[in-house]
């Protein structure tokens, strides 16, 4: 989780009402002979009203205790320490191996997960997934459906668009709860009815895929998707200052490091291990973090159940056309055939100019394209997620470029993703609209960007935020709880975004 990266010092931590970590997992770390840098100090946040935006209470972090430099390895971990599918008892089933070949890795990690919390002190892992805390996602926590600020966000979006992906078998990252009650029925009941003597609740099964998902991250091959000990107590910022490191090239057979084949089982093998570097300097009293990857506010959301009060490079407003009713929306509100957005709309981003924007792209935020004193706003396709909708405004308010060739083709006869890149006025018009940025210059101009403040606005108009802003302070500091701040932080991210982009198509004032 996201906390401030900086504190002010060893004798100033009152900002971060902590107690020291307990010692049952410090013992069981030093028992596994998992390393970390004594400059280190493992600690347990408590409530505290001043840190707004912070990780969860009751979480762990971890804080420099001295100044570390960059390329300083603060902790290794071996890999035989790491809690993954083939180190857990139930991988002996054969009924769970089927499942690790058909079913999503973190839906088998999280079975394995709660089988180890299941064994209690019968597991090897009992200690560390004591401090192992569930957390609260829209995917598993139905309150989320009930938050009306958490209503028609981005985040909102992303979890219809998922669970419409898993039933019509579409590409779309992350799980959603129809997903994990299928998986629960399918196989978890199935192969814990196996190993176990009673049958456990699809509760315990949500809880323990919340720490999957918070946690979890891939090592290797073999390895797969794992819980790694140390390195999952690093919250989240961007910038980093420490990354981890491993083999990525290992056998297949037992995860050794040292040979890519054999037949011999991982306890018979040097199975290498993970380590944790410095990538800048670390002064004392600050806190260690980690970067969880790139990725938007909406995505850490769903996927860790918090966000930045802050946006970033990667945050989007987007449409995602695969969806029927999103996909009538937007050719209503844009004036163009419902045909032309079954097409390849990636293919209406310029080459030459997204690639530039791309090369001179910083933490996710690309730069204009200029050319003869016409400055290109419009934001290329620069993560994956883009892909799969490239109909979208960034954190800037800015259209994607294919959004907005598909405004100015608003109230046309064309039907065809081709026949706008054939049209010979295409560059005209952008040129024009990107030498003056003002709507009236032309024609098909004004009619594009029209249409481009109707998609936002509608979209506005459903966000609660956009409607009740004098209830965002309230929302805040109410009850303090980190998960309603991420709501709110998210939804005002969404609100800012869309406003700014109504407003970058509006007419100049006066």
């Amino acid at each position: 989780m996201w906390r401030k990266g900086r504190l002010s010092g060893l004798d100033k931590r009152r900002n971060l009402a902590r107690v020291a970590v307990m010692e049952p997992l410090c013992a069981w770390l030093r028992a596994g002979n998992i390393w970390y840098d004594p400059r280190l100090e493992l600690v347990r946040t408590d409530a505290d009203e001043d840190m707004q935006g912070s990780s969860a209470p009751g979480t762990l972090a971890v804080i420099a205790r001295a100044c570390i430099r960059p390329g300083t390895v603060v902790a290794r971990i071996p890999c035989v320490s790491l809690l993954c599918v083939p180190y857990c008892a139930l991988f002996k089933l054969p009924l769970c191996k089927k499942a690790l070949k058909i079913c999503k890795p973190s839906l088998c990690l999280a079975l394995c997960v709660l089988y180890e919390q299941l064994l209690g002190s019968s597991s090897r892992f009992d200690k560390y997934l004591r401090h192992c805390s569930p957390v609260s996602l829209p995917s598993t926590d139905g309150a989320w459906e009930d938050d009306s600020f958490f209503a028609y966000t981005e985040a909102w979006h992303r979890l219809k668009r998922r669970q419409h992906a898993y039933q019509e078998g579409l590409d779309y990252p992350g799980t959603c709860r129809m997903e994990l009650h299928d998986f629960w029925q399918a196989w978890a009941q199935p192969i814990l009815g196996q190993a176990l003597t009673h049958t456990p609740r699809f509760d315990e099964f949500l809880s323990a895929f919340s720490i999957v998902s918070s946690r979890a991250f891939i090592i290797d091959l073999f390895h797969g998707l794992c819980l790694v000990p140390v390195a999952d107590l690093f919250n989240h910022s961007a910038p980093n200052n420490v990354q981890v490191e491993s083999e990525s090239e290992v056998c297949m057979q037992c995860g050794s490091a040292t040979h890519i084949f054999c037949n011999q089982r991982p306890c018979d093998v040097h199975l290498g291990q993970v380590e944790i570097r410095c990538t800048a300097t670390i002064e004392e009293g600050d806190e260690v973090m980690n970067s969880y990857g790139d990725l938007g506010n909406a995505e850490l959301l769903c996927q860790y159940g918090f966000s930045l009060p802050f946006k970033t490079g990667w945050d989007r407003c987007s449409w995602d056309i695969r969806v029927p009713y999103e996909r009538r929306l937007v050719a209503s509100l844009l004036c163009v055939p419902e045909s032309i957005l079954c097409e390849d709309l990636t293919k209406l981003e310029p080459v030459e100019k997204s690639e530039f924007q791309l090369r001179h792209m910083e933490d996710g935020i690309a730069p204009c394209y200029e050319d003869q004193g016409a400055v290109y706003d419009m934001a290329p396709l620069s993560h994956p997620h883009d892909r799969l909708c490239p109909l979208f405004v960034d954190g800037h308010g800015r259209a994607s470029w294919p959004l907005w060739r598909l405004c100015l083709c608003s109230n046309t006869k064309i039907c065809h993703v081709d026949e706008i890149l054939r049209d010979p006025m295409l560059p005209e018009w952008e040129r024009l609209w990107s030498s003056t940025h003002d709507p009236r210059v032309d024609a098909r101009i004004t009619a594009a960007c029209t249409v481009m403040q109707r998609l936002c606005g509608y979209r506005l108009e459903q966000l609660y935020v956009n409607s009740h802003e004098k209830d965002v302070s309230q929302a805040l500091e109410s009850d303090g709880h980190y998960v309603r701040r991420s709501i709110v932080y998210h939804a005002l991210q969404d609100m800012d975004m869309l406003r700014a982009c109504w407003t970058r198509y509006a007419p100049p004032s006066g």
